[in-house]
């Protein structure tokens, strides 16, 4: 028997040794045009990446479009597969690092991504469903990095508070040289534990801008006339020990903290890279509450860093310095 040939394959029923061929028919669907262009651009500012595409001529009665994205590698041929045939989850699509835009309005051609990070390759592939016939175009395939093209020049002042306080504890010595009564484990945090697992720690935290402002408001206008490129800035910080049931390991802490401070004031302005332009300490009150339960005793100590904060703004192969007040209002 000669093979069949063209776009319309009709069998009728044949028995043939043992094998039964029902009747079927076979058509060759007219595939789902592509979109017509697909482009993504990352935000200068970074952080945002912006996806835009436009339609092609002909397009199914009910039709979406659908962009599948993934960092670090392409999501598979497989994974849409399978996302269209029903058996990948919301749960599943998040374990493999998949995500969908799967609810976009027709009338518009464009979405902004800001779930991206600065320096990590995310990839893109944008498709038209068929809703009616559960048909897919062809896929256009992109990846991007996004970048700041906004270099901001400044210091980590949490960090170098919390330096400064390790260095401090482990320059700790009696006359005869050795370490005084200190937990070895004392830990310097920027954040509360979450569990109540120690019994004695040391928590760095950004004051407010109204807290900061009360005690350091006056200390800035000594340096703004020695700034050249950028703007003067005071980033502040409460410098709490708590100590759970034991009022005399807090009151010993709190005169090692007071002696330490030309110490904690040299690491800085040192590490800062020039951009330190002063460090200023107030000793806090003493305190006593609860934390987890527990009876908490606590001693504090206010921490304001003078820095020079600069700004760059690339374009055509140079780079201007740029004035900016980036004075915090907490966190």
């Amino acid at each position: 028997m000669a093979p069949v040939e063209g776009p319309l394959l009709n069998f009728s029923s044949i028995i043939f040794q043992s094998f039964v061929v029902t009747s079927y028919s076979f058509f060759r669907l007219d595939p789902i045009d592509p979109l017509a262009s697909f482009t993504v651009n990352a935000d200068p500012h970074g952080g945002e990446v912006q996806l835009n595409w436009s339609l092609p001529e002909s397009l199914p009665d009910s039709w979406q479009v659908y962009i599948f994205k993934k960092q670090g590698e392409a999501p598979s041929d497989e994974n849409i597969t399978d996302y269209f045939a029903g058996d990948l989850s919301d749960a599943q699509l998040a374990d493999l690092g998949i995500f969908v835009f799967r609810e976009l309005d027709n009338a518009h051609t464009w979405i902004v991504d800001y779930s991206v990070e600065n320096g990590k390759e995310y990839f893109y592939r944008a498709l038209i469903r068929d809703k009616g016939n559960n048909e897919s175009s062809t896929t256009i395939d992109l990846s991007i990095i996004p970048e700041a093209d906004i270099k901001i020049y400044t210091v980590d002042g949490k960090s170098l508070v919390v330096r400064a306080v390790e260095k401090a504890i482990d320059a700790i010595r009696s006359i005869g040289g050795q370490k005084p009564e200190i937990p070895k484990n004392l830990r310097v945090m920027k954040n509360y534990p979450a569990v109540k697992d120690e019994d004695f720690f040391v928590v760095v935290s950004r004051l407010p801008g109204q807290t900061a402002e009360r005690y350091f408001s006056s200390i800035i206008a000594e340096y703004n006339d020695q700034i050249v490129k950028g703007e003067g800035d005071i980033d502040a910080f409460q410098v709490e020990w708590v100590c759970i049931g034991n009022p005399s390991r807090r009151d010993k802490f709190t005169d090692i903290m007071r002696a330490m401070r030309p110490i904690m004031k040299r690491y800085i302005m040192r590490a800062g890279n020039g951009m330190v332009w002063d460090v200023k300490f107030i000793m806090g009150g003493d305190s006593e509450g609860e934390y987890q339960g527990a009876a908490a005793i606590r001693g504090l100590m206010n921490v304001a860093l003078v820095i020079e904060q600069q700004l760059q703004v690339g374009g055509q192969g140079k780079r201007e310095w740029l004035y900016v007040d980036t004075t915090y209002s907490g966190g």
